[in-house]
């Protein structure tokens, strides 16, 4: 993640079902590198038991707290 550094940056965030046919969410980073390259890297998929935009937005989080938790122990 230090590759972002202070750049701009969008999330992709999709649901879709897998082969079991349960449903999943994909969430990617996408943002420019110094070269001005757009890169895109994969933050995390989960299992999802349904797709209401609140429980996407629940699973979102729990996928962002997990980064950060990450990262602490990273630092």
């Amino acid at each position: 993640m230090g590759e972002l550094g202070d750049s701009h940056f969008s999330l992709l965030v999709d649901e879709s079902q897998d082969a079991s046919i349960r449903e999943q969410m994909v969430v990617i980073l996408r943002f420019l590198n110094i070269k001005g390259d757009i890169l895109e890297r994969l933050l995390g998929v989960k299992h999802i038991v349904n797709t209401p935009s609140s429980s996407l937005k629940r699973s979102l989080n729990e996928v962002f707290a997990t980064l950060l938790q990450q990262l602490r122990d990273e630092g």
